[in-house]
């Protein structure tokens, strides 16, 4: 993958700058469910990043977040909506298959085009990388 440089480490994940020529991709890798005051500041920080590196290409590990309750995740992603003006493309992996099944119903309704729920990595560098 690219050169990576650290931008946050948080108790709920890490983000990474890498580069890929020249396109920059901020890699999110969730560590864990966190308490809501937690995610909560770990939204703000990220929308701040956003806000910096727009338009953003974003890929997302959410392996580390499977016991993280279908509540939890969406008052995360009601929490970074406002800032989803800020993302180019996003791609997400590492999603059990409950959340989504769930997750791709929201997008469909919601007629997102830049959000992607892929099987890897590969694949969600690949679908970010694309203009």
């Amino acid at each position: 993958m690219g050169d990576a440089k650290l931008l946050l480490d948080h108790a709920v994940a890490l983000v990474h700058e890498r580069s890929y020529g020249a396109r920059r991709v901020l890699w999110l890798v969730y560590r864990a469910y966190p308490d809501g005051d937690q995610l909560g500041e770990f939204a703000r920080l990220y929308a701040e990043i956003l806000r910096r590196h727009a338009p953003a290409r974003t890929v997302s590990d959410v392996r580390g977040f499977a016991d993280a309750p279908l509540g939890a995740r969406w008052e995360y992603a009601n929490a970074i909506r406002g800032f989803r003006r800020h993302v180019r493309r996003a791609a997400v992996f590492g999603m059990q298959p409950r959340a989504e099944a769930i997750i791709r119903v929201i997008i469909r309704v919601s007629r997102r085009t830049d959000l992607r729920i892929v099987a890897t990595a590969d694949e969600a560098l690949d679908w970010v990388l694309q203009d």
